[in-house]
Formats: C-alpha cells, sequence, structure tokens
C-alpha cells in the first residue's frame, strides 16, 4: 500500500502532454491569458528543480570506508588479512592503511585486500581514503594479534625447587591443528603426547635441569617453551610407572628411581617375593614378565652404607591381545572366503563363548556338528580349501572345540568303490577320525548317505542293500572300532540319510552288518523305522511360512516324536538358516537366517520339551560347513550388528545397532600403540559405559575399543577407536 501511494504521489507531480496541471486551471477564471501564462511557467519551473534535486539525491550512494575485515575487536595472527572499500560521489583516488599510526600500505584503488605483517598485542588499524576532490574518508577499528603459536608451561614455573617426580604441565597452541607436544630433560626425550596439552610425572635425578616442551602443529611448524629447575629427591624409592592399584598387561614397564644421602650402589624388583630383575643403578626402567591376576610388586634399593629403601606396588595383570586378534579370521575357514548371496558370511571374527550356553540350563546334551567332506571336487563350490587336507581337517576340529562342541557326524559316501570323489570323502574321514583321536573327550560319527549308492543302484547287477552292507562293514573295520567313535552302551552310532528313490531291505542290512551298531533314522518317522534304535532331526525349508521364519514347526514334530519314544535315541537339530540358490541342485528353498536369530531359536526349542530332569542325549548342528546350501557356521553367523563407542574424560561409552539379543557381552580394550591391546573388562549387554579411571591407568593418550562379543558362533564387532587422555 506504502509503495503504490508513493508511486501515485510521484505521478501526481509528472506533466504529461504538456497540458496544464489540473490545480492551475482554475488560475484562468480569475487572471488575464497573459498573468495566467507567467503563473503557470513559475510552477513548472519550481516542480522541475524539486524533480531534479529528488533524482540527483536518489543517485547518490554512501560515502565513506568500510572495512570488511577483520573485524572490531577480532583477535587474529600475523599476517592480518585487511579486506576494505571505499566509495564516494567523486572517484576515489587513493587508500592507506594505518596501524598504531603509522602507514603500511596504500594504493590507487577504491579497495585494498591484502596482507599485513603485525607485532603481537592490541593494535589500532586505520584505513583511509582520498577521493578526487581531496575530501578524506576513514574508519578505524581495534584488533588483538595474537602469537601464530606457542607453549606455555604452566608448572613447574621457571626456578622452582622441586622433588621428583615433577609434575609437568603445559598446553600448546597454534593457528593450525597441534598434532603433537614432547618433553625433553637435559635433551633426552622423556614423553610424547599427540594431544595440545601434556600433565604427566617426570621421574628426574637430583639436581639442576632444563626442561623444554615442544610442540608440532599440522604445517609441520615447531613451538617450544624452556624451563630450569632444581630437583631434589628425598631419600627412598620412587616408582613413576605403573601406578599403586594399576590395571597393566604383561610384560609390566616398570619405571623407578632411588636417592640417599649416600650413593644407590642397588635396586632390585620383586614379585610376589620373588626377585625379578635388579641392576647397580638408581634408575630402573625394564619391562617384567607377569602372570595375569592380582600381583605385589616391591621395587627396593640397597645405598653405600647399606641402607634398603622399598616402596610396594599392587597391580592387576590382565592378558593382553592384538587388534589383529580380535578382528580377524579365528575360524577354519579360508581367509579368502567372502560373503555370499545365501547368507554366508564372510571369514572373520567369530564368538568362542561356549554353545551350550544356548541350550536349556543344565544340558548334558552332546552337541555335535555336522560335517561335509566334498570341498575341492569340481562337482562342488569352491570355498578355499579342500576337505581331504590334513592340516585343515586339524584346524577344523580345534575350532569346532573352541566353540564348545563334543564332535562331528561326518557325512559318509562308503568305501569309494564306485566313485573316485568318494574316495577323497573316505580320506576326510579318516583323517577326522586321526584328529578326534587326538582331542580327549571329541567324538565323531558316520552319516550313511544314499547318495553313495548312485552309482549302483544305475549298474545292472549291482544290489544296493549288498553294496550298503559292503560300506558299513568297511565303516565297522576302520571307523567304529576307534576309542573315539560315538558309542552308546557301548555301541557304535550310525546315522542314515535315507534316498527315499531306494528301496532297501533292512532286515538284510540289520542281521548282515557286524558291530552291533544303532541305527538312527531322519525326521520325525525315523523313530516308528522298522530297524531304528532312535532318530535324529535335520532341516526342512518346507515348513517355513511368514508366521514360523525359522521352522520350529519341523523340530516341534520331531520333539513330539522323540518326547512320544522315550526308549530311543535322540539327536535333535539346530541350524542357522536355508538357502540352497547357489547349489547345482538347489530349487531356491529358503529358512532366512533372520540376523542370527533363526540359529538362537531353533537351539532354544529344546527347552520346551527337555530339562535336568529329562534331558535330551544329543543335538546336531546343521552345518559346520555346507556352503552350498547356506547352512554352514564355519565362517559364523552374521548378526548384523555394529558398535560405536565415544570418550569423555575417563568415561567411554557405547552404542549398537542390531539386535541386543544376539550379544553375550561387551570386552573394554586399551591401547597405546596401534596393536597391542590390554584388556580392561567384560561387562553386561545391558551396559553401555564405563568409568576407565577405576584401573588407575598410567599417564599418556590411549585408544579405547568395545568388542561386541556375540552370542556363540554369531559374529563379533569391534567399535573404531577413541582417543582418551589419562592425567
Amino acid at each position: 500500500m506504502t509503495s503504490r501511494t508513493e508511486h501515485e504521489s510521484v505521478r501526481e507531480h509528472v506533466p504529461t502532454s504538456g497540458k496544464p496541471l489540473p490545480y492551475i486551471r482554475p488560475l484562468r477564471q480569475f487572471f488575464s491569458k497573459p498573468i495566467y501564462a507567467v503563473l503557470r511557467q513559475n510552477v513548472l519551473n519550481k516542480l522541475g528543480r524539486f524533480l531534479t534535486i529528488t533524482i540527483c539525491l536518489a543517485g547518490v550512494s554512501f560515502a565513506g570506508v568500510t572495512i570488511s575485515s577483520p573485524t572490531n575487536g577480532a583477535m587474529v595472527t600475523s599476517p592480518v588479512h585487511v579486506v576494505a572499500s571505499a566509495s564516494s560521489s567523486y572517484p576515489i583516488t587513493s587508500m592507506r592503511i594505518y596501524v598504531d599510526n603509522v602507514s603500511v600500505y596504500n594504493n590507487s584503488s577504491n579497495r585494498i585486500d591484502t596482507s599485513i605483517s603485525m607485532a603481537t598485542g592490541s593494535r589500532v588499524l586505520v584505513v583511509q581514503a582520498w577521493d578526487s576532490k581531496g575530501t578524506v574518508f576513514k574508519s578505524q577499528i581495534t584488533i588483538t594479534v595474537n602469537p601464530p603459536g606457542a607453549v606455555t608451561i604452566s608448572s613447574p614455573a621457571n626456578g622452582a625447587t622441586v622433588t621428583s617426580p615433577v609434575r609437568v604441565v603445559a598446553s600448546a597452541s597454534s593457528s593450525n591443528t597441534i598434532t603433537s607436544m614432547q618433553i625433553y630433560v637435559d635433551n633426552v626425550s622423556v614423553y610424547g603426547s599427540s594431544s595440545n596439552r601434556i600433565d604427566t610425572s617426570i621421574s628426574m635425578a637430583a639436581g639442576s635441569h632444563t626442561v623444554v616442551v615442544q610442540a608440532w602443529d599440522s604445517t609441520s611448524a615447531v613451538f617450544k617453551a624452556q624451563v630450569g629447575i632444581t630437583v631434589t629427591v628425598p631419600a627412598g624409592v620412587t616408582v613413576s610407572t605403573p601406578r599403586n592399584g594399576a590395571t597393566a598387561g604383561s610384560p609390566v614397564h616398570v619405571v623407578a628411581s632411588a636417592s640417599s644421602g649416600n650413593p644407590i650402589t642397588t635396586m632390585r624388583i620383586y614379585v610376589d617375593n620373588v626377585s625379578v630383575y635388579s641392576n647397580s643403578s638408581n634408575r630402573i626402567d625394564t619391562q617384567v614378565a607377569m602372570a595375569t591376576g592380582n600381583r605385589n610388586m616391591v621395587v627396593q634399593a640397597w645405598d653405600s652404607t647399606g641402607a634398603v629403601f622399598k616402596t610396594p606396588v599392587s597391580i592387576t595383570v590382565n592378558p593382553t591381545t592384538t587388534l589383529t586378534a580380535e578382528t580377524s579370521n579365528n575360524t577354519s575357514a579360508a581367509d579368502s572366503f567372502v560373503a555370499q548371496s545365501n547368507g554366508n558370511a564372510g571369514a572373520g571374527n567369530v564368538s568362542k563363548v561356549a554353545t551350550r550356553t544356548l541350550l536349556y540350563p543344565g544340558s548334558t546334551a552332546k552337541i555335535y556338528a555336522h560335517f561335509v567332506p566334498w570341498f575341492g571336487s569340481p562337482k562342488h563350490m569352491n570355498v578355499g580349501y579342500v576337505s581331504n587336507d590334513s592340516q585343515q581337517v586339524k584346524d577344523q576340529v580345534s575350532d569346532m572345540i573352541s566353540r564348545g562342541l563334543n564332535g562331528t557326524i561326518i557325512d559318509w559316501y562308503g568305501a569309494g568303490q564306485d566313485d573316485s570323489d568318494f574316495l577323497t570323502f573316505d580320506q576326510a574321514t579318516q583323517f577326522m577320525m586321526h584328529q578326534a583321536e587326538a582331542n580327549t573327550g571329541f567324538t565323531f560319527a558316520t552319516m550313511y548317505d544314499e547318495g553313495a549308492l548312485v552309482v549302483c543302484a544305475k549298474t545292472s547287477g549291482c544290489d544296493i542293500t549288498q553294496r550298503m552292507i559292503s560300506d558299513l562293514n568297511y565303516a565297522n573295520v576302520t571307523y567304529w572300532g576307534s576309542p573315539a567313535y560315538q558309542k552308546s552302551g557301548g555301541r557304535p552310532v550310525v546315522y542314515f540319510f535315507e534316498n527315499p528313490q531306494y528301496t532297501i531291505n533292512w532286515p538284510l542290512v540289520r542281521t548282515g552288518v557286524a558291530g552291533n551298531p544303532l541305527f538312527l533314522f531322519r525326521n520325525y518317522n525315523g523313530f516308528t523305522h522298522d530297524q531304528s534304535d532312535g532318530g535324529f532331526s535335520w532341516i526342512s525349508p518346507e515348513f517355513a511360512t511368514t508366521n514360523d521364519p525359522a521352522a520350529l514347526a519341523y523340530l516341534d514334530s520331531y520333539y513330539n516324536a522323540a518326547v512320544a519314544n522315550p526308549g530311543k535315541q535322540v539327536t535333535a537339530s539346530a541350524y542357522p538358516g536355508f538357502d540352497d540358490s547357489l547349489a547345482s541342485w538347489g530349487t531356491n528353498r529358503k529358512i532366512n537366517q533372520q540376523c542370527g536369530q533363526t540359529w538362537l531359536q531353533t537351539l532354544d526349542e529344546a527347552g520346551n520339551y527337555y530339562s535336568t530332569s529329562n534331558q535330551m542325549s544329543g543335538i546336531q548342528l546343521v552345518t559346520w560347513n555346507d556352503y552350498e546350501e547356506g547352512t554352514e557356521i564355519e565362517t559364523g553367523i552374521d548378526n548384523c550388528v555394529t558398535v560405536n563407542a565415544s570418550v569423555a574424560g575417563t568415561v567411554v561409552s557405547w552404542s549398537i545397532t542390531g539386535q541386543a539379543s544376539t550379544l553375550d557381552h561387551f570386552s573394554v580394550y586399551v591401547t597405546q600403540g596401534s596393536q597391542n591391546l590390554l584388556w580392561l573388562k567384560d561387562t553386561a549387554v545391558s551396559a553401555s559405559s564405563l568409568d576407565l579411571a577405576q584401573f588407575n591407568l598410567d599417564a599418556g593418550t590411549y585408544t579405547v575399543y568395545i568388542k561386541a562379543v556375540a552370542k556363540p558362533s554369531l559374529t563379533n564387532k569391534m567399535s573404531s577407536g577413541a582417543q582418551m587422555t589419562v592425567r
């Protein structure tokens, strides 16, 4: 409204087409034509002058000097970037910069953009300009020029007399980031930090010393400060490292000094009353190996008169490890194996928490891993290893034992008369037998896969029942007599993975096989097989539904049959999932892994049917290494968790993405390097922070890591490092 009114007002005062203005016309009736013409001309002249003045004023911009940088009151470093401009109704002919009334720069432009060197302190900066008429314009600001970089030693003061150890407190500043600081005593480096602040204690001998604190910034500029001090050392032993009550890793770094009015002749370290180190000096700086646990350390010294001085220190020695060990592949899977689309995780760091913790409380069930021996055959996927390699089998048994498993059940294809691949499978089985025998308490068993009969079934005149009997009698001679073979009541247990295409004369098998074995058949109807001594469950993706993604209904059908047959052998099953999309024989059947939930649920299901008063005899993990059907647990099961850590003071905090129900605990580690980790504590999954002050760590800069340790056979996850400074 205002804008429009103003425009209308201007238009009302502008003559158009030479016609008389409206307010002049009424004058005609009072004046003669000549007089009217004179009056009319006077009005128009005045109006013209008014419009000319208005237009000129509108065209005049601000006249003066504007300082854009730095701003008034700013704190800056030298050289100072000065940006200024000048304007006038006449051309600007020159500009000049004055610092504290001294001219330091000039040009012949209406703009300045330059850098001026200035001494530190408060400075008055004036920018002055002249136009072509000699008119002077100026603008003034006050700024503070700080040093470009400096080190300030707060403690000790120059000339101070102090006692050892000497507390050194210093800080560094620069216009760029401080990257490191170092303390030198008498030109010897004694302490370093990657921070812009130091607060630490340094052991020094009695006498005069020069202390220099030096800093570097991101441009490699060097700053330093120096103080001279006198150190007096009271008679006795000072242990600088480790602190009393500290948590440390072995070997323990011990730094101590001794003083007396007489020369120190000997120093000695005792750990739990046992002498572990000595020298003939007044100072110790050494590494001492110590067993984990609570340790009492005493540093003792003698002077030339035989006087004895000692200082006791109590420490906790925790295990040490490396970042690589805690994050790299710790399984028997090939390092080269990468994650696959069927759910197989890439080789990585897997939880070695005992698998038994996932069963019902107090379970005594034997836990077996189902093992397939066929990798290396061109008919199967390349997983980075061959199955008939004795070292590979040794690694696999070690891995199984490390996860708390009691044995393995091998998918066995007979003696191998009809197929060269079957011969290599049998060789892998023999390697497995040797490793089971080498590890007391670890057992193995054979699961006769009726795939062994495929060649015989296609060969005219070959009796598949007799071939099975022949294979099983070979197993009796080769395997069942092993002290490591799985037995129940002294009888060897043999499992059968039947092929419904083949008709077997089972009574003939029973009478034709030596060794008196127990026969276990698959699924819930395995208990009602006419030659059954028990049944084992497997995995059935056909049972998986939207409401039952883990196919627990299949397991329930098995458990109900098992409970209904209390006198028979029971070997239940648990599995991580199923996906045969990468198998040459696959039909795209699937049980989703659910980021580890299928694994946890299928192991937990046994608790709905068994307890300490009604024990289950065994459970088979399906499978250890069937990569092609996506059931392997060798590489671990991805729980889809990530962990993030941060530090405030000495408190480390962390959070996760993913499901906390897949985790067993958190482990807290610190390091002062890039690799060696000191374990401090395990915390419950419900915890999200820990104050590390309780570990009384030596002064310095640490990197803190939080490891999310998963439930058995799920993947562990490590946070990125978070920086912490201990003073």
